[in-house]
């Protein structure tokens, strides 16, 4: 068992320490620095609470490093914005937990300026209200919002590739057009999360004012029919699934129904 250490830290922590606190600052990829840091709090007069708040953030700082497989060298602004919003994420973050993280990483490049990371562009910007709108008004699994985030990243950067979202241009046809582009590149299995995060999304447009009428009844549905309804007499490089619209009636895929195409099995 790793006993009481005698570094600067013993200012900030006594004997009592937990064992898994003990842990966070002697192993991982910042233990050999969060020493040289616990002396520079005790130099500059930081209380006991303070200095206490702020190692117990990096501890776990270190230990979300090493579960990422990270090394000291390898931080950087973005390493820490992820780590930020983590924590912003799990509604542990502090105040002054940033400025912290900005100094550790000051002790690790010195004579190095700052570079925080560009600031998100405008259909980032989107895309994480998006995200929390399923986490904190939908309530999804953090999977379900795995799932759709993609194909709503995708959305965005067909429909508005110069990063200029006017919402008020999307139509029915805009919407079908890219439900097209997506089932030709995707497996049966996928077809149903693109159907669902799109109406998710455009659902959460009307909610927040994006857009004026409800657009996800234009989201189309990619049909996914079971082998067996297929006649037998076909020949297998025959064989496909065939998109219709939301509402319609299979058909066989042929040049004078523009509004149905195919993929090969």
């Amino acid at each position: 068992m790793l006993g009481f250490m005698e570094t600067p830290i013993n200012h900030f922590f006594n004997e009592r320490i937990g064992s898994k606190t003990l842990e966070a600052f002697t192993r991982g990829p910042l233990a050999a620095h969060l020493n040289a840091y616990a002396q520079r709090l005790f130099e500059h007069g930081y209380t006991v609470s303070s200095g206490q708040s702020q190692l117990r953030m990096l501890g776990h700082f270190n230990r979300w490093l090493q579960s990422k497989g990270l090394a000291a060298e390898q931080i950087d602004s973005s390493t820490i914005e992820r780590y930020v919003r983590c924590r912003r994420k799990s509604g542990k973050l502090q105040r002054g937990d940033a400025a912290a993280l900005v100094r550790i990483w000051r002790m690790l490049w010195p004579g190095q300026a700052w570079m925080p990371s560009s600031p998100p562009s405008a259909c980032q910007m989107i895309l994480r209200q998006f995200q929390h709108y399923l986490r904190q008004e939908r309530g999804l699994a953090e999977a379900t919002i795995t799932c759709y985030t993609p194909v709503v990243r995708a959305f965005l950067a067909e429909c508005f590739p110069t990063d200029n979202p006017d919402f008020h241009q999307l139509c029915a046809s805009v919407i079908a057009d890219f439900v097209q582009r997506q089932a030709e590149r995707i497996t049966t299995k996928h077809a149903k999360n693109v159907v669902s995060a799109l109406r998710s999304f455009l659902r959460h447009l009307l909610h927040r004012g994006g857009i004026d009428t409800d657009l996800a009844a234009c989201v189309p549905t990619i049909a996914t029919w079971s082998l067996s309804t297929v006649p037998k007499f076909l020949p297998s490089e025959q064989i496909q699934y065939v998109w219709i619209a939301a509402i319609g009636t299979p058909r066989s895929a042929s040049a004078t129904m523009p509004f149905c195409f195919c993929w090969r099995v």
